[in-house]
């Protein structure tokens, strides 16, 4: 996954098929913070990065890059509902080729 929170942001809407306006409006927050956030001008404090998570349907943990104990493959699976059968196909070669 991405090396920044920004591009884990933009990663997870991405994954979820929302714009950073959907998201934005989802949250409270304005545009330009969320813009902000996804263009990595500006790293989220504890209030709004928890409530870019809840809508992404994501913990915090996982927008910071932390360790988490959840498999690969639940997280995968959850991002995989907006993705197409190819892109699916693809996303578990990837998993299947990071455990080897």
């Amino acid at each position: 996954m991405s090396n920044t929170v920004g591009d884990r942001i933009q990663f997870f809407l991405t994954s979820k098929g929302m714009t950073q306006k959907e998201l934005s409006q989802a949250t409270g927050l304005t545009e330009a913070a969320v813009s902000r956030y996804v263009n990595n001008e500006r790293e989220p404090r504890i209030v709004p990065l928890t409530a870019i998570a809840k809508v992404l349907e994501v913990t915090t943990s996982e927008l910071l890059g932390e360790m988490v104990e959840t498999p690969d493959f639940e997280v995968a699976s959850r991002l995989a509902v907006n993705l197409s059968d190819r892109d699916k196909k693809n996303l578990i070669f990837a998993l299947m080729q990071s455990r080897d």
